[in-house]
């Protein structure tokens, strides 16, 4: 009797939330009209897609991410995404669906990574809260808002129980495809030139890509996937950014050797370098490194020299708040106090800004989360007899590697993409999940 009372309750508040999800994605299409029409449709489809996230989570937390991620960064409409509560409503509604769905399904006992995680979100509250008394919204940094962190703590947990499938990775490619592909339209080439967030966030999704156009069973989809993975490499070029260019011969590398026994990719992958390589050794990319070598011999003064400066004064700004830092999302005015002439600027570097905003044991955490997961995802694949699950995490590796070099130069500590990998990485399993493996997902 009580498990009936149980099943149809969960019924009915499935049937709510589609209800809810829907009626907030009409709003969103016709209260928001300042805002293009191309970004509103994919945030009502955003929000549309909480509808079905009782059943289907992982549709879920991949139109969030296209939805924050298809939004240029830099622009007026990604503060309206963030000050609607478009964006809270998308997060709601996945959390709201994933209890739902996790309490038909059951979940594995935590690991010790799924502790580390929450520990590091604790202590980012702990930061919060006791630097409480002197926030002002006024004092924060708009492109590192303080709620990322939540939402970055929500999708972490969402994706740990909802991602290990193969339905997960197809929509997690698809949606951000489409999501990078619309904001890449809308910036048009001269807004991409040197924007420090796009190279990175394409470059994260590319090994998903690559891994739907090598294990999907349909050659249509294959082809499909390739092409996308092809036009993303395409995008990350335009962009100029020393920070992806670094991260991506780092994951070059990385993959050069995970697939070492595989004659094909190692021929794709090594095409991929050396025209890469030629890319890098001329034109723009090439006057940006060499300004860059100019700067630390000392002869010129540029961005790389303004990074020095910023860590120096974040150096100073740790040792004198060291356990708890200033408070998330106030590093951008605090360093004003050590550096005048840094007011309104970021650290450029994802665990140097960590330890700023929330002491040296979350950024301790920090580190601890992702190294783990990077572990982790090393483990999988040596461990796993199962051709899918190993592939995945082969992909999950390539893109934690991106994000983690990427993050030496830029301040992305608060990335709620990266947090997602992280919780899909913790929430795989060792044993195969789809069923036997199909198509080009058997091979070795």
């Amino acid at each position: 009797m009580w498990p009936d009372r149980l099943d149809a309750a969960r019924r009915a508040a499935a049937l709510a939330l589609q209800v809810l999800a829907i009626a907030a994605a009409v709003a969103c299409l016709v209260l928001l009209r300042d805002t293009p029409l191309v970004l509103r449709c994919l945030w009502t489809a955003g929000l549309a897609a909480g509808a079905a996230a009782a059943r289907r989570p992982e549709l879920a937390i991949a139109a969030y991410a296209a939805s924050l991620y298809g939004t240029p960064r830099y622009s007026p409409d990604s503060n309206v995404l963030v000050r609607s509560g478009v964006l809270d409503g998308i997060a709601l509604f996945a959390v709201a669906g994933t209890a739902l769905w996790r309490a038909s399904h059951p979940q594995p006992r935590p690991s010790r990574l799924t502790w580390v995680a929450a520990a590091l979100f604790v202590w980012i509250a702990v930061a919060s809260v006791a630097n409480w008394t002197v926030v002002d919204a006024s004092r924060r940094s708009s492109g590192h808002a303080p709620i990322l962190l939540v939402h970055a703590a929500a999708m972490c947990w969402v994706a740990s129980a909802a991602m290990p499938g193969r339905a997960a990775a197809r929509q997690w490619a698809s949606w951000l495809g489409v999501g990078l592909g619309l904001r890449t339209f809308l910036q048009g080439r001269e807004g991409i030139v040197l924007e420090n967030d796009l190279g990175p966030v394409v470059l994260m999704v590319v090994p998903f890509a690559i891994l739907l156009a090598r294990c999907e069973p349909r050659r249509v989809a294959r082809l499909a996937f390739g092409l996308a993975a092809i036009l993303a490499l395409g995008i990350v070029a335009l962009t100029y950014n020393r920070a992806s260019a670094v991260a991506f011969a780092a994951a070059t590398f990385v993959f050069l050797w995970q697939q070492r026994h595989r004659g094909r990719w190692i021929a794709i992958g090594l095409t991929i370098a050396v025209l890469a390589t030629g890319w890098f050794a001329s034109g723009a990319y090439r006057e940006r490194f060499l300004q860059a070598w100019q700067e630390l011999q000392g002869t010129s003064s540029g961005s790389v020299t303004e990074r020095f400066a910023l860590w120096r004064a974040s150096a100073r700004l740790v040792a004198d708040h060291p356990v708890v830092g200033v408070g998330p999302g106030r590093f951008a005015t605090e360093v004003a106090d050590y550096s005048p002439s840094l007011r309104g600027m970021v650290v450029h570097n994802s665990i140097i800004h960590a330890a700023a905003e929330t002491g040296v044991p979350g950024a301790a955490l920090y580190l601890a989360l992702f190294l783990g997961v990077l572990a982790l995802t090393a483990s999988i694949r040596r461990h796993t007899s199962d051709p899918w699950q190993r592939e995945l995490a082969g992909a999950l590796q390539l893109s934690l590697i991106v994000y983690l070099i990427a993050g030496l130069f830029l301040s992305r500590h608060d990335m709620v993409m990266a947090y997602i990998l992280a919780g899909w990485t913790i929430g795989l399993r060792r044993e195969p999940i789809d069923g036997p493996p199909t198509g080009a997902a058997a091979a070795p």
